[in-house]
């Protein structure tokens, strides 16, 4: 029997972006914000959460898929995530349980640009992956 792993790659400096949102403050788009949004518990909890809610997909585990589903998020200025879009797909199955599970963040700390609160976006890579 094949173990299974599903890793969550958090790293911020490529792969993590954020961006204003820059019709609601008409500010130029080069802007970013100077806090970024946080999680409950920081960049560790994130992982862990997607890691304890992700289920590999039973059809992807069979037909061999393996890889990464970027997902693309806003977590607006109270906190909630919306905007939640696959930038790459993996397949039906493993995308859909992307979503699912970035559904069920709780609230976060939202971001700040000169101390007011900004709409946030960001992109979260996760792998599946068959051991």
């Amino acid at each position: 029997m094949k173990n299974i792993s599903i890793i969550i790659l958090l790293a911020f400096s490529p792969i993590l972006s954020a961006q204003t949102d820059t019709v609601k403050m008409n500010i130029p788009d080069s802007i970013r914000v100077e806090v970024m949004p946080e999680f409950p518990g920081g960049e560790r909890a994130v992982m862990d959460f997607v890691s304890n809610n992700l289920k590999y997909p039973e059809a992807a585990k069979e037909m061999n898929i393996q890889g990464k589903v970027y997902v693309k998020f806003a977590v607006n200025t109270d906190g909630k995530v919306s905007d939640i879009q696959i930038v790459k797909g993996l397949s039906k199955e493993c995308d859909n349980e992307v979503l699912r599970v970035i559904r069920l963040m709780p609230d976060w700390k939202p971001g700040t640009l000169n101390g007011i609160p900004v709409k946030t976006y960001y992109t979260l890579p996760v792998k599946f992956a068959l051991n």
